[in-house]
């Protein structure tokens, strides 16, 4: 599963204008009128127009952009200290599983922001 920016075709550094040409291309290739053949059209295209709503919006792709960063980063080492269950982090990737899960879903889940701890419940 890729991000926001695979699924439009588009890069992080892409400006506004930019990110609106690669989303009518790949709403061209994707809208339900133009595949009524295929089920998953409508849902692709639904996720692609909530992928471009957040990121249009310069609070959501500014939220989005940290928390893309945090999730891709690779994992801290290993400390030679054992340490208690509730001090350890997740490992990098159920992060990024769930933060993937989280924002490429049509809406994504309020529980990432709630509990870093626990699983989302998306």
């Amino acid at each position: 599963m890729g991000t926001l920016y695979d699924l439009l075709g588009a890069l992080p550094s892409d400006d506004a204008e930019e990110l609106r040409k690669a989303f009518r291309k790949a709403a061209k290739a994707t809208h339900p009128d133009i595949n009524p053949d295929n089920p998953d059209a409508a849902l692709r295209f639904r996720e692609l127009v909530r992928a471009y709503d957040i990121l249009t919006d310069t609070e959501q792709r500014s939220t989005y952009d940290q928390l893309l960063a945090i999730a891709l980063q690779p994992p801290a080492p290993q400390q030679s200290a054992p340490m208690r269950p509730s001090e350890r982090s997740p490992p990098i990737r159920w992060r990024q599983r769930s933060f993937l899960r989280c924002w490429s879903a049509a809406t994504p889940c309020s529980d990432c922001f709630q509990n870093r701890r626990a699983p989302p419940k998306c």
